[in-house]
């Protein structure tokens, strides 16, 4: 049985959740029945473990396991879970599957071959024009966070980005 642990109390604690699955389910902790958590810092270095989401503040990684570890761990079937779990958190471990499946079974562009990367970031303007690189990007653009053009889907990194940007914005 999955037991959601509370929202962290603030969205600055150094923590992720850990979304690990097998062919079959989700990796739990069988003494605690919830999904592990980690530092961050030691969540984004530990080799497969991909950051795609954020849930009540904290940041989410996926990844897949071939087998299960010795100890400290059990599969716990994603019907079951779904039967369990609040919408929050079943829609963070289908995302997380989904994602945790793509890497698995796309690590090469079906275009050209190569290692596929997904990268995004923000930054803070300095000063000068965008530099792009043609190869891996079409078009790159500054707007004034009023004059947003139409915002990409939430699914896509792009949309994520602004959508983010938007929200710490209104924040402030």
């Amino acid at each position: 049985m999955f037991i959601p642990l509370p929202p962290p109390e603030s969205p600055e604690d150094s923590a992720s959740w850990i979304f690990l699955f097998d062919r079959t389910g989700l990796i739990i902790d069988p003494e605690t029945g919830q999904v592990p958590m980690l530092e961050m810092h030691r969540a984004l270095a530990r080799n497969g473990l991909h950051p795609f989401e954020t849930l009540y503040g904290t940041l989410c990684c996926c990844g897949t396991l071939e087998e299960l570890p010795e100890s400290g761990s059990s599969i716990l079937n994603l019907r079951t879970f779904y039967h369990s779990a609040d919408e929050a958190f079943r829609l963070a471990v289908t995302w997380g599957r989904f994602i945790a499946d793509l890497h698995t079974n796309n690590r090469f562009c079906g275009r050209c071959g190569t290692l596929t990367r997904m990268i995004g970031f923000t930054a803070e303007y300095e000063s000068g024009k965008i530099k792009i690189d043609p190869k891996e990007i079409l078009a790159a653009e500054w707007f004034k966070a009023d004059q947003l053009p139409l915002i990409p889907d939430s699914y896509t990194l792009a949309g994520k980005l602004i959508r983010d940007f938007k929200t710490k914005l209104n924040k402030s």
